[in-house]
């Protein structure tokens, strides 16, 4: 696993995802039934990471909730 995979592992986790599985892609679930999935050996910088919160957020949130910098779930 390369550092952005543990960056992004790190990162869902924090927001309380469980990893699933490693395949092509990294399926986590959050305990309300949320899935998300993101690349197992990502070849973008930084930029993914952000894609990847800003995915999190919509799967726990949707559109209703508008979180800060810092905030989690």
């Amino acid at each position: 696993m390369n550092k952005l995979s543990r960056d992004y592992k790190r990162l869902a986790e924090g927001y309380g995802f469980v990893l699933i599985r490693t395949r092509k892609h990294a399926i986590f679930r959050h305990k309300n039934g949320a899935i998300l999935s993101c690349p197992s050996s990502p070849s973008d910088s930084r930029r993914g990471l952000r894609n990847l919160e800003r995915d999190i957020r919509y799967a726990l949130y949707g559109n209703n909730k508008v979180l800060q910098p810092g905030d989690r779930a």
